[in-house]
């Protein structure tokens, strides 16, 4: 694959998958990078798409993955890899939390400060705000831990909804997520809650997004 002599002239580990990884991913090769935090990120060739609709067990409004937040102990290292290697671009930062947009909408990666690797959490789009608040009430009637929102990001104008799944994970729901051009240039939000929500929705179980974190 292109991106292995890159990969290893940048100081990342990289390795092929394997035939029975591959076929878990249900793709025709990829790539498994781990980058200088320790998280592991796949690239792949050629996804399998499917010619039938979803359809889960309950309507959530879903249109598709939408983004991750990353934890980074090593922002700066962690940039290097997505943005000269992979060619994703920085559009918005909060205090050292960046967004990362690799197509026309505002991001599809967050790499947010941290002590440790991992996903903060998984964003799906959803197809309106109503989605949005319809799945509120009902996480909330089921008594699904909400850890941050309803709210809505200043940098993405995404309205957002995160709570707690299986195995420990933090889901989302996103709807809103703004479109970018070349025009665009990284904007630096202040570092604050206001700053990432300014509907005034305040996170107290996941330490990344906090404020006090955030930078």
């Amino acid at each position: 694959m292109a991106w292995r002599k890159p990969l290893a002239g940048g100081g990342f580990s990289a390795r092929e998958a394997t035939g029975e990884e591959c076929a878990l991913r249900f793709v025709r090769r990829a790539l498994i990078v781990e980058d200088a935090t320790g998280n592991e990120i796949d690239l792949v060739l050629r996804p399998a798409l499917s010619g039938r609709r979803y359809f889960p067990s309950r309507d959530a409004g879903i249109t598709g993955l939408q983004s991750v937040g990353l934890r980074s102990s090593a922002i700066p290292d962690d940039l290097e890899l997505w943005t000269t290697i992979l060619g994703a671009k920085v559009t918005d930062r909060v205090g050292e939390m960046t967004y990362l947009g690799i197509d026309q909408k505002h991001h599809r990666v967050v790499h947010y400060p941290s002590d440790k690797a991992g996903l903060v959490y998984i964003s799906y789009g959803v197809e309106s705000m109503d989605a949005v608040m319809q799945n509120n009430y009902f996480v909330q009637e089921r008594q699904v831990k909400i850890v941050h929102g309803p709210g809505r990001e200043p940098a993405s104008g995404q309205i957002f909804l995160r709570f707690a799944g299986p195995e420990g994970y933090v889901f989302s729901y996103g709807y809103g997520l703004r479109d970018i051009d070349a025009r665009h240039r990284p904007r630096q939000f202040t570092l604050g809650a206001s700053s990432l929500c300014e509907w005034g929705s305040e996170c107290a179980d996941i330490a990344e997004l906090r404020p006090a974190r955030a930078g």
